[in-house]
């Protein structure tokens, strides 16, 4: 961040609690989804790739399977070759040259939020339960 001079770009904020995460995204342009590869986020998603959805966010993120299934075919993503540190750095460098590429998976993001939403998720579950409770 400092040899680059990006402290002005970027803020580190740490831990925020869920009711705020909002409020800290919605002014950004690019989510970063960086986890490595363990047993849960291979087989699972976090809730970080829908608040990005929800927040309109470019997305770039390391290949998990699971989280790539869902966000490949959105057309608002970056997905990383490896985990290294000078692959995300090319990264960051080819969108932020390319802010007309930003904005092009900021609007796939609009458009995936249309589909993955909690308003949609929580029908889905609530039909899901019924279903069980009722067979």
């Amino acid at each position: 961040i400092l040899k680059n001079n990006l402290q002005k770009n970027i803020t580190i904020t740490g831990w925020v609690k869920y009711e705020d995460v909002y409020e800290h995204l919605i002014n950004c342009d690019i989510g970063l989804i960086l986890y490595t590869p363990t047993k849960n986020n291979l087989l699972s998603t976090s809730n970080k790739l829908f608040n990005y959805i929800a927040t309109s966010l470019a997305i770039i993120s390391v290949n998990l399977p699971e989280t790539v299934k869902i966000l490949k075919p959105l057309n608002n993503t970056y997905i990383l070759k490896n985990h290294s540190s000078q692959e995300l750095a090319n990264a960051l460098k080819k969108l932020i040259k390319k802010t007309d590429s930003i904005l092009r998976m900021k609007n796939a993001s609009i458009q995936a939020h249309q589909k993955y939403n909690w308003e949609i998720e929580e029908k889905k579950l609530l039909n899901f339960y019924i279903k069980v409770l009722n067979d």
